[in-house]
């Protein structure tokens, strides 16, 4: 996105402010790891990291950004005499949601709902021993986002968040498939 574009959004979001002409902002961060492992052969391993700002429009208004990206790589072979097959599937989601707290950001528990658009880039590598690499890569696609969660302020500024977050993905040109994910991460308030 243009810088011009960038700092025109972020003056009008601090005169938007109908509390004090001042803007809050929050910082947020997640991270997930797993590891599954069947056998040596057979295996299992994902990460994702999420950073995203959220500017308050008003005390329980909010106009996140967020940026995520994640892989996943599957190691398959069925039986002894099967070719090793691994797959390697990369996603990043550049995302705009409105939120609505459902309490006053004082508040010890804070539920959330959020709604909006996300642009998912996807690409998957599959590998299978001795006959070299297959890639798919779909076009970039913008689609719905919705979700719901909760802060637990841990402190005025640090807030623990657990959220439920669906994204509408598109599989073929006429067939979606909702994609979800369950995050925890922490959030600074300034």
């Amino acid at each position: 996105m243009n810088k011009k574009y960038v700092i025109v959004v972020l003056l009008l979001f601090q005169f938007i402010s109908m509390e004090s002409f001042a803007v809050a902002t929050e910082y947020g961060i997640s991270y997930q790891r797993r590891k599954n492992t069947f056998d040596a052969n057979n295996y299992s391993d994902s990460e994702s990291n999420t950073g995203s700002i959220s500017v308050y429009l008003w005390e329980q208004i909010a106009l996140e950004m967020s940026y995520t990206k994640g892989y996943v790589v599957r190691g398959e072979k069925i039986s002894t005499d099967d070719l090793q097959r691994t797959i390697l599937q990369t996603t990043e989601i550049y995302g705009g949601d409105l939120i609505l707290i459902l309490a006053g950001r004082g508040s010890l528990l804070q539920p959330f709902i959020k709604g909006g658009v996300a642009k998912i880039l996807r690409k998957q590598e599959t590998k299978i021993e001795g006959q070299g690499t297959e890639t798919l890569e779909p076009a970039p696609a913008t689609i719905p986002s919705y979700g719901a969660g909760l802060k637990i302020a841990l402190s005025a500024a640090l807030k623990l968040n657990i959220s439920y977050d669906v994204w509408q993905t598109p599989v073929t040109d006429t067939t979606k498939t909702d994609d979800t994910s369950l995050r925890i991460g922490l959030s600074l308030m300034l």
